[in-house]
């Protein structure tokens, strides 16, 4: 029960008025899974409930008002004592639930004529609510220690920006447990204390152009210069081979590209996408990469595609089979969303491919997912800037983590970045970790070469490579805690002339 609006009729009766959301699970066809699935549809309705001085009226339902949680309600009472109510609805209906059909505006009349008899009111003393555990007791001082962090090379100075991009909301046809748009906003903005986020609807509605307007709208009302910057985004969505991508701008009214059956059925692969983002300036990211909508990494381009969601709450990890937090072989219950091995991001490395990484949430997971970019500034150009160019890393927790190859003649190379030496890199990496740092763990070219056990909350290392040879190569660290949590930075890659 949520947004609920007291008013008074003329008569002295008070009424409140509330949205109700009801759920039923319907057995659906899934072209991912090429069968059929349980999928939880919701519907949100209006109902009005009046109060007489001794007891509240069971709950009335406003007939034809199912729709988004975030629709309105207008009430306004009449000199007859009845209440006169308008409301929308977008014509769903549980044999069709989803995508809505139409919306409508509706009024009609609640209450009647008769005159209330209210008792007298007696003064409500409200009990003190119980404490609840603090789940994330340190998580302001984390932010604060974040946001004051500065990490320094080549002359320049980053900051490191928090942010999520992959979320949902009732818009999308899946997202039965993820909220309004506004819910969204209350997460990423409140309770994450996120500096941006990507709202990622599966194509902004099914490329309903209502839906999209409401989005983009939303993430102008949202943004707050120099402390909150939500991107233009949308979830592309195909089933493997070609997979899921986010897609991000950093423009607003660039409209949806539609998929088409050839990509649907996996007969056409990325190049329509990959003209459209350079015709908008746009950029993409795959997720899920070893599930059933994932991919086979069949099509990259390095100027669109600069990131791969490595980790997602809502399901595991993408680096390789047994990773931690990654699944175990075809052991359904290690990897939901179904198991495709050729999608693992070190697959992707092995192809010369090269990818910078983030952690995002997908759908319900909450605070488990950090997207982390060394930016320049915080405008949206800036964070496009610093995803094109992998200045990311991805988290599990509020870690701070500095990882660079270095050398005499080449200088400092952040995350991301790549470079030629005839020297031997030397590898620098620093973390701060939100609890002991279990590992820090060197991979070169999907092998460890690497690894300290600091066990306190602070770590750094400096190594030098002396096996390195001539040819190009890709470093990148992992970082794991005593209480499970974890980050990865991108790679950096080098080629030893």
């Amino acid at each position: 029960n949520e947004q609920p609006q007291l008013v008074r009729d003329a008569k002295g009766r008070m009424w409140c008025f509330f949205r109700h959301r009801s759920i039923q699970i319907d057995e659906v066809w899934s072209p991912s899974l090429r069968g059929i699935r349980l999928q939880a549809y919701s519907h949100w309705e209006y109902f009005g409930s009046s109060f007489d001085g001794q007891s509240w009226s069971a709950p009335a339902a406003l007939d034809q008002s199912s729709g988004r949680n975030d629709f309105r309600l207008a009430v306004c009472p009449a000199p007859s004592g009845q209440i006169a109510v308008a409301w929308a609805a977008d014509g769903r209906s549980w044999a069709n639930s989803y995508p809505p059909v139409k919306n409508e505006i509706f009024a009609g009349w609640m209450g009647s004529a008769a005159p209330a008899q209210p008792a007298a009111l007696r003064s409500y003393a409200e009990a003190p609510a119980a404490q609840p555990a603090a789940v994330h007791p340190s998580e302001p001082q984390q932010i604060e220690r974040i946001q004051k962090a500065s990490i320094n090379a080549s002359g320049k100075t980053y900051r490191i920006v928090r942010g999520d991009m992959h979320r949902h909301t009732d818009i999308s046809f899946d997202g039965d447990l993820d909220g309004s748009v506004w819910d969204f906003y209350r997460y990423t903005i409140d309770a994450a204390g996120f500096e941006y986020s990507a709202l990622t609807d599966h194509n902004a509605g099914e490329d309903n152009e209502y839906f999209w307007w409401i989005l983009q709208k939303a993430a102008d009302l949202f943004h707050v210069p120099n402390r909150f910057t939500p991107l233009y985004a949308y979830e592309r969505s195909l089933a493997f081979p070609n997979g899921h991508r986010n897609i991000l701008f950093a423009r607003r009214g660039v409209r949806t590209l539609p998929r088409s059956k050839e990509e649907l059925a996996g007969t056409e692969g990325a190049a329509k996408l990959y003209q459209y983002l350079r015709q908008n300036q746009g950029l993409a990211m795959s997720h899920t990469t070893a599930t059933i909508m994932g991919t086979d990494w069949r099509d990259n381009d390095p100027e669109l595609e600069p990131l791969v969601e490595i980790y997602q709450g809502d399901r595991t990890s993408a680096e390789y089979e047994g990773a931690p937090r990654a699944p175990r072989g075809g052991d359904k219950k290690t990897q939901p969303g179904g198991y495709k091995p050729q999608g693992f991001v070190w697959n992707a490395w092995a192809k010369g491919y090269k990818l910078g990484v983030q952690a995002s949430s997908d759908h319900s997971s909450t605070h488990v997912s950090y997207a982390c970019l060394l930016v320049e500034g915080v405008s949206r150009d800036a964070i496009l800037d610093a995803i094109r160019k992998r200045h990311a890393y991805a988290a599990t927790d509020n870690i701070i983590l500095d990882f660079r190859l270095t050398d005499l003649r080449a200088g400092d190379h952040l995350m991301g970045e790549t470079f030629s030496t005839s020297e031997r890199p030397r590898i620098v990496c620093r973390a701060t970790g939100t609890a002991p740092i279990a590992r820090m763990e060197l991979i070169k070219n999907n092998k460890f070469i690497y690894s300290i056990s600091p066990n306190k909350d602070t770590a750094e290392f400096s190594y030098q490579d002396k096996d390195a040879k001539k040819g190009e190569s890709y470093y990148y660290v992992r970082l794991v805690q005593s209480d499970g949590q974890m980050a990865w930075s991108s790679p950096v890659w080098v080629k030893i002339e």
